[in-house]
């Protein structure tokens, strides 16, 4: 059986950011695999309230030497080691089944341009991105039902 391949593609709406303005990230997923898979998102980019404080995304400043932004700013959340894939249970909503072909899309709220840090500079531009090795490590073939 071949392995299974997510293709993701990043959207923050709107396009043009006014900082302090409430403003959304999408995640794009599509599978490429000959039947679904569920994956279980806790600690991948796909947990976007997670993943936006921790170590799972890049940011540089194009208007400043492509000078890196540092976005982490805790370690987040802790859950129990053990995963339960009983429907109806704690974890039900980390896990997500990718149907082959399919774009499914997570939407989160885009934190980083209302962070009382103040790390974004109003008039810049900025590249932002996926960290190098992210990977989803728990998964599943079929779904949950």
């Amino acid at each position: 059986m071949s392995h299974a391949t997510i293709s993701v593609n990043i959207a923050i709406t709107p396009a043009s950011v006014v900082l302090g303005a409430p403003c959304s990230i999408t995640l794009s997923a599509t599978l490429s695999h000959s039947s679904p898979i569920t994956i279980y998102t806790w600690p991948t980019v796909f947990n976007l309230d997670l993943a936006q404080v921790r170590k799972n995304f890049w940011c540089i400043d194009l208007s400043n030497n492509d000078e890196p932004v540092r976005l982490e700013f805790e370690k987040g959340g802790k859950r129990s080691g053990w995963i339960s894939r009983v429907l109806g249970g704690k974890h039900d909503q980390f896990f997500v089944t990718l149907e082959p072909g399919k774009a499914v899309d997570i939407t989160a709220p885009f934190i980083l341009t209302t962070r009382l840090n103040k790390l974004l500079v109003a008039g810049h531009r900025y590249r932002f991105g996926f960290r190098e090795g992210e990977c989803v490590g728990n998964w599943m073939h079929g779904t949950l039902s």
